[in-house]
């Protein structure tokens, strides 16, 4: 299996699924993360984390100042970051949900539209899955979305490790939104109601460990 996750920050890939990739060290993982490039302090833990989740990763420097500089209404900045992955086709391909997982960062809705349109445009080729999470309108950390169509529940280990991820390399102690967001299940929607079946079936194998 040949997986793409498109994330906006580095840390998103651990919160959502590290402990999806890790579940599945057999397949090969290609992970972007679109803001940070350039950033003395988030970079060098991307690519550190990275090479514990054993992935191929690129990250690029779309703008994620607190103003957050408004993007063309194409997101056109956006897509040619994404296009940099020099693969095109892959089995699945992850990203976040269509309002995000948290109440509210507009580049992970962004990145959600940007993937989706390259998709659609036949630019990138695989399964469209995304990340399905809620915090019931801003009133709690993110969950796993109650009616998500596939919930992935973690191993010990595996939880464990993302947590040292988070904790060890990313920096976030427990208590922190990032740290506490990345609970046992990780949860995720596919758009195709066709391909629902198949991708239930890659994921929900019996987990295994590295």
């Amino acid at each position: 299996m040949k997986c793409l996750v498109v994330v906006a920050h580095p840390d998103d890939e651990a919160i959502w699924m590290g402990g999806t990739i890790l579940a599945h060290p057999d397949w090969e993982w290609h992970v972007m993360a679109l803001c940070r490039a350039g950033d003395p302090d988030r970079e060098w833990r991307f690519h550190r984390a990275a090479e514990k989740l054993g992935v191929h990763e690129y990250i690029s420097d779309l703008d994620d100042s607190p103003e957050l500089v408004p993007l063309s209404s194409d997101l056109v900045e956006m897509k040619q970051r994404i296009r940099r992955v020099p693969e095109k086709d892959f089995d699945l391909i992850f990203t976040h949900g269509p309002a995000g997982e948290y109440t509210y960062h507009a580049r992970h809705v962004q990145t959600h539209r940007a993937v989706r349109e390259l998709i659609e445009a036949g630019e990138l080729r695989g399964t469209l899955v995304v990340f399905a999470y809620h915090d019931f309108g801003g009133t709690a950390r993110p969950r796993p979305a109650e009616h998500a169509d596939i919930a992935i529940g973690l191993s010990r280990d595996q939880l464990a490790c993302k947590h040292g991820i988070l904790r060890d390399i990313y920096d976030f102690v427990p208590g922190s939104f990032e740290y506490d967001s990345a609970g046992p299940v990780e949860a995720f929607n596919v758009p195709d109601e066709e391909r629902l079946g198949a991708v239930k079936c890659f994921l929900e194998t019996e987990p295994c460990v590295s």
